[in-house]
């Protein structure tokens, strides 16, 4: 149960890391790069520096 839950504040965390990098303005990208967060727990962290680096 813990360890689920951790999971998923760092799940909430990530989205509004990544939901406030990209801003309201692009909302329809944000609802596509939900999609991309199924993958493994590792690699939120790269993908979310990837997509600073587009910015």
């Amino acid at each position: 149960m813990n360890s689920q839950y951790n999971y998923r504040i760092k799940n909430d965390f990530l989205n509004k890391m990544i939901y406030l990098s990209f801003g309201i303005y692009n909302f329809k990208n944000y609802n596509m790069i939900k999609k991309v967060l199924i993958l493994p727990k590792r690699c939120y962290y790269t993908i979310y520096l990837k997509f600073l680096f587009i910015l």
